[in-house]
């Protein structure tokens, strides 16, 4: 007969094991937000509306939620990821943490749902604007805030545009190093150098232009100004996870998110460019009227360097610190 403490060990073990392993199916659907906050929030509010269900948002900015993804692989408290440059998601999808769901016609583990143009968010107060990535790192007496490439998919991007348009990866780190030098701060996320150049912390901040546009709709003496030399764009995206404690709710609100009318929601309170060519300021309009080279649109190449590129910049420009 097993002794009593022994049966009492294997009771302990077993409940322990129930409780790491079945979790209650919670009533709220919880999402990981990596585009501004205002626009998860308002299409959180509009799903809500029609569904009936509580939305719960935590904003991260986009290498930050995807190293947290990784990490809940097994065990998720996320139903859907939203925003940010769908090259993370790309990594997101090798990495096993996307769950198939049914968009647009046919099945996917990601989809695109707004996008924005890779800018300078410049002071109006400042005499010597700069209008190329050349200017940028030869104007003197300005002072700049920049994503970091570690945190923020905005600086992956621009890492991307760096990488293309100097051709060999010498030239891009010499580069990359002028502009080190000339950073006076780096933030967490992409949105943020807008928010300083608006504030008059700085007076140039690396960002989408579509955070630049906002801030200038506030009242903001900026200006956005397209590099001449050569810019980017994002894709944002959204993904359903796997292993989501709600997977039924979690399809509907990528569904939704997908749709004219979610697109619309989220785009227009960034002022993002929403992805639907029905839609008006459809990202590929926007496109059109920047007036400078593109660099392309090669999403899962884009995203697979990543990971070199953002190691290169902490090795090799940043010399480990970042």
């Amino acid at each position: 007969m097993m002794p009593r403490f022994a049966i009492t060990l294997v009771v302990l073990i077993f409940f322990a094991l129930l409780v790491f392993f079945i979790r209650p199916t919670s009533s709220q659907l919880n999402v990981i937000c990596s585009n501004n906050l205002e626009s998860c929030e308002a299409l959180a509010r509009s799903f809500e509306k029609n569904s009936h269900k509580r939305v719960s948002v935590v904003r991260l900015p986009t290498s930050e939620a995807l190293a947290r993804l990784k990490g809940m692989k097994y065990r998720n408290d996320f139903d859907v990821w939203v925003g940010g440059p769908t090259e993370a998601y790309v990594l997101a999808d090798d990495a096993g943490i996307l769950e198939t769901t049914f968009v647009q016609g046919r099945d996917q583990t990601w989809i695109g749902i707004y996008g924005g143009v890779l800018a300078f968010c410049v002071s109006d107060s400042i005499r010597n604007q700069p209008h190329s990535w050349e200017e940028l790192v030869q104007t003197n007496g300005i002072s700049l805030a920049s994503p970091n490439p570690a945190t923020s998919g905005t600086a992956g991007t621009m890492l991307w545009v760096q990488y293309l348009r100097k051709h060999n990866k010498e030239d891009m780190n010499h580069f990359l190093k002028q502009l080190d030098s000339r950073v006076s701060t780096y933030t967490d996320s992409g949105i943020a150098p807008a928010k300083l150049v608006a504030r008059k912390k700085v007076d140039v901040g690396i960002t989408f232009a579509p955070y630049c546009e906002r801030e200038r709709a506030r009242g903001a003496d900026v200006t956005t100004i397209y590099p001449k030399d050569g810019t980017g764009f994002e894709i944002g995206g959204i993904a359903k996870l796997k292993n989501a404690p709600n997977p039924d709710v979690a399809e509907k609100f990528v569904q939704y998110a997908a749709s004219d009318e979610g697109q619309e929601i989220s785009a227009e309170s960034a002022m993002q460019n929403p992805i639907s060519p029905s839609l008006d300021n459809n990202l590929n309009q926007a496109l059109s009227t920047v007036g400078a080279p593109i660099f392309t649109d090669r999403i899962t190449t884009n995203a697979h360097l990543r990971s070199m590129l953002i190691s290169n910049w902490i090795n090799v420009v940043r010399n480990g610190q970042y």
